[in-house]
């Protein structure tokens, strides 16, 4: 029964220091109009989705336990900021030791690859 009445739960353990409040409030009619002034202004037409020519999103790869150490290692010794960087660094590494045909189609197929994503996207 003790535990139920805790005195502890009565008071807030973090002091979370004065009240933030923002020196000016807005309204969403305050945007629209904002948006229309920009848009106004701007002289130029908006962003429209078929206007979009590539995409980034998160993507999985499956790799064993020996890469993920040999990224992390690499990462922690400074030698990139991150795993994805040391990634990119060994891949750039890797495309740079081909012929210029053979980087002729693999920068075509990552075209069609990057046009591909830009599809699947813009559907949703």
């Amino acid at each position: 029964m003790g535990l139920i009445n805790n005195p502890n739960k009565k008071k807030d353990p973090l002091d979370r220091g004065h009240e933030i409040k923002p020196k000016e409030e807005f309204t969403i009619e305050d945007l629209q109009e904002t948006k229309q002034e920009q848009s106004d202004t701007d002289g130029k037409k908006p962003l429209v989705k078929s206007d979009v020519d590539r995409v980034t999103f998160y993507s999985n790869v499956r790799i064993n336990n020996h890469l993920k150490n040999m990224l992390e290692a690499i990462a922690i010794t400074g030698n990139s900021k991150s795993q994805k960087e040391s990634i990119e660094k060994a891949l750039n590494y890797y495309l740079d030791s081909f012929s210029t045909g053979e980087r002729a189609a693999i920068n075509a197929a990552i075209e069609t690859l990057e046009k591909r994503d830009v599809k699947q996207k813009s559907k949703k």
